[in-house]
Formats: C-alpha cells, sequence, structure tokens
C-alpha cells in the first residue's frame, strides 16, 4: 500500500497536509520511526487516508533535508514533487 509522508509542524498554516513523499507503508514506519525526524516544532508522519491532492494536500518540496536518512535506512519513494510535473 502507498501512502503519503508529510511534515507537521507548530503552528504552521494551512492545515492541509504538507506531503513530502509517498512510499510504501513499511518504509514509511521506517523513517517516521527514526528519532532524527523529530524534533521539539516539527516532525514526519504517515497516513494511509491522504485524500486528493490539491483539496486535502499539497506536495512540499523536499530540500534534500532527509536524502541521508532515506538512503541510509533503503527507502524507495513512489511519488515526489519533482516526479509529478
Amino acid at each position: 500500500m502507498t501512502v503519503a509522508v508529510f511534515i507537521a509542524s507548530r503552528n504552521t498554516q494551512p492545515t492541509r497536509l504538507r506531503v513530502l513523499w509517498l512510499m510504501s507503508e513499511a518504509d514509511a514506519r521506517k523513517v517516521c520511526s527514526d528519532p532524527r525526524t523529530a524534533g521539539q516544532n516539527f516532525g514526519l508522519h504517515w497516513t494511509s487516508e491522504h485524500g486528493k491532492q490539491g483539496r486535502d494536500w499539497n506536495y512540499t518540496p523536499d530540500d534534500g533535508r532527509w536524502n541521508g536518512l532515506l538512503a541510509e535506512l533503503g527507502v524507495t519513494l513512489t511519488g515526489a514533487r519533482d516526479e509529478q510535473h
């Protein structure tokens, strides 16, 4: 199953999901349970009920800060902003 991995930040608007990537549930569990993906004011989370792009969520540009972690965990992205254009 493909799930959406999104970033949640304290006091950020709009309330739509800010999705970084689409990936398998197994990979999302690895990423989101890693302590490096959470801080005092943010966290990466995943959902299988992400709704429709543009209505319920939007892609948020990935600035590359997670590239090393994704590679270390062996994560395969099934969708990202750059792949949708």
